[in-house]
């Protein structure tokens, strides 16, 4: 064998290694974007799961939102902070749940069409006609 053989052969390994550690730098980053996908999901869930816990645990603020849902301007002016600071963490919600499934393209629009109309979520200035889910 001569040297321009061993050359080429060289170049031909070094080609394929190149190769192989850009498939395992794909699959690397595919893995990654997945755990961060599912970290991202079991935060959104743990969100909604607190504003859901603060609700249901709390009969003043179950109340606030109540009256709240039906016309804000019976609310005192401390129920108005607390009912504007619920909503607030609604749509800090949303807007986080809506980034998430933006890139997965969920269908999350039966989810707050459900609990739209159930009175579940808030309705702040006139939102029941005026929001429309994604």
């Amino acid at each position: 064998m001569n040297w321009e053989a061993i050359g080429a052969l060289g170049q031909v390994l070094g080609a394929v290694a190149v190769i192989a550690t850009l498939v395992y730098i794909a699959r690397e980053v595919r893995q990654n974007g997945r755990s961060l996908s599912i970290s991202a999901l079991r935060d959104t869930t743990a969100q909604w799961n607190h504003w859901s816990e603060i609700i249901a645990t709390s009969t003043d603020l179950a109340e606030i939102v109540s009256k709240g849902n039906k016309s804000s301007d019976t609310l005192s002016e401390s129920e108005s902070l607390r009912y504007g600071a619920y909503v607030q963490s609604f749509f800090d919600n949303v807007d986080s749940y809506r980034l998430l499934t933006s890139a997965a393209t969920c269908t999350a629009s039966s989810f707050f069409r459900r609990n739209l109309n159930n009175g579940m979520l808030p309705a702040v200035h006139g939102t029941r006609t005026r929001y429309r889910p994604v």
